[in-house]
């Protein structure tokens, strides 16, 4: 009977408007998954999923352009804000396969890239998306060759290579001087906060605030919701770096709630892990612990080993504040685990500059120096001078002797890029020095700290770390 059923050609054409319809229902509420109605549209997608579904395979086996330009962005936007990235990523994939004209090739590559770099797969992601500039620019598509530079800035900045993200958020900037459209400007507002994370990372915050202010601002202008929530995430953080907490925990209160308004589970978990920072650098180690954990739980949720290896790395400082030092050891361990797969520079230093720290603390010293060192090397490498910083503290509070840990501990606390989250740690560590030190040689290490040239002494901490 079912066989006799799918033969009669009315079966067909029911099949037909069915997906027809799905299709009309996905781009009528396209416009609402960039704005304020897009809670509900996605509770519409989830809604009908498993029919949409049936819908997009229908447009990419019959390769019908109709069909399939009803379905992309709820394709897009479903799997990305769901976490379902392996999902979206297969999506893409085959609708590229499916469609050989320029223009629908162009934008399904594109978006094949995007999922990739947000599954980490970088390689992949910057081979994908720079052959796809190359192609639109080839073609004179310049939106589209904009979206793939931008998606390379992003990439870039995630892998800690600073120069290369610049470089390239600044070209999609440029090729996107002529645009006007709305699509545009979401473009413009994603090469803004690139820019933004480019000149955070280099410890120019004044930039870096500027940068994101102006993403915020063009993002409510046009109602980018989940752009408004990123933006104000990443002011938080810049609050947060400068030591303004209370400003950084309403800002990053403000992404939180409407990240959670638009089910937004990966942006949660970096509300939540910045937020446990927040109550870190002053001292509140249970609400550290609450936050960390409730992101955590969100990234291994979704598969989001960044997020999962710097919610452990929290973790880990928590531990090294209570003195659990094998506790800590292994929990930075496990997090560079997690860094090494995903082949992230800035990422790395960090975990292994606590692995270090870990280390000395416990004694291990021919150890710690050798993981400092390599963090010193991948913080060059990135540009990243928070994070140069991070590492000198951390080799000054275990390895260096108490004069000269007092002196670069004072050339640090005065340097204009330390993230101020690692100030309190640095505060107790020159009140022990003083206590430990004579009054004329503390007097000598703060002098000498006052007076320290910053190159010389990152030419020293590499003496040190050398062993």
């Amino acid at each position: 009977a079912a066989e006799q059923l799918a033969a009669r050609p009315e079966r067909a054409a029911l099949a037909a408007r069915h997906s027809a319809a799905y299709a009309a229902q996905v781009k009528r509420l396209a416009p609402e998954l960039r704005g304020a109605g897009i809670a509900a549209a996605l509770d519409a997608l989830e809604r009908d999923h498993v029919d949409i579904q049936v819908a997009w395979e229908r447009a990419l086996v019959e390769r019908d352009k109709a069909l399939v330009d009803g379905l992309w962005a709820g394709q897009f936007y479903y799997h990305s804000l769901r976490g379902l990235l392996h999902r979206g990523r297969e999506a893409f994939t085959a609708a590229r396969e499916a469609f050989a004209d320029p223009a629908r090739r162009l934008r399904f590559t594109n978006y094949l890239g995007h999922f990739q770099r947000r599954l980490h797969e970088y390689d992949e992601a910057e081979s994908t998306l720079r052959a796809n500039a190359a192609a639109a620019r080839r073609q004179g598509n310049a939106g589209m060759e904009a979206y793939a530079l931008i998606e390379l800035a992003h990439l870039h900045v995630a892998r800690g290579a600073v120069d290369e993200g610049q470089s390239m958020a600044e070209e999609g900037l440029a090729r996107l001087e002529t645009a006007g459209d709305a699509g545009n400007d979401l473009l413009h507002t994603h090469a803004l906060m690139a820019l933004g994370n480019v000149a955070m990372h280099r410890g120019d915050f004044e930039a870096a605030r500027a940068r994101q202010a102006a993403c915020l601002e063009l993002a409510r202008r046009r109602g980018f919701v989940l752009i408004q929530a990123d933006a104000l995430s990443n002011l938080g953080i810049l609050e947060g770096m400068t030591g303004q907490f209370a400003g950084a925990r309403d800002l990053l209160r403000q992404s939180l709630a409407l990240r959670e308004a638009v089910g937004d589970l990966r942006g949660q978990g970096i509300s939540l892990a910045n937020l446990g920072l927040c109550a870190l650098s002053e001292g509140d180690l249970d609400g550290a612990a609450e936050a960390f954990g409730r992101s955590l739980r969100l990234c291994d949720q979704i598969g989001d080993r960044d997020g999962s290896a710097y919610a452990i790395d929290n973790f880990g400082e928590i531990a090294l504040r209570q003195e659990r030092l094998d506790e800590a050891l292994r929990a930075f361990q496990r997090s560079l685990v997690l860094r090494r797969e995903l082949g992230d520079r800035a990422g790395l230093a960090y975990s292994l500059s606590y692995l270090g720290l870990a280390k000395a603390r416990l004694g291990q010293l021919q150890d710690a120096r050798r993981d400092l060192r390599e963090a010193l090397a991948l913080a060059e490498e990135s540009g990243g001078l928070p994070l140069i910083l991070m590492v000198a503290q951390h080799a000054a509070m275990t390895l260096a002797s108490p004069s000269q840990s007092a002196a670069w501990l004072v050339r640090i606390r005065a340097h204009p890029a330390l993230d101020q989250r690692f100030a309190p740690a640095i505060a107790e560590r020159l009140e022990a020095l003083e206590v430990e030190l004579s009054p004329a040689a503390w007097r000598r290490a703060s002098d000498d700290g006052e007076a320290l040239d910053w190159e010389t002494m990152v030419d020293e901490l590499r003496v040190l770390l050398a062993g």
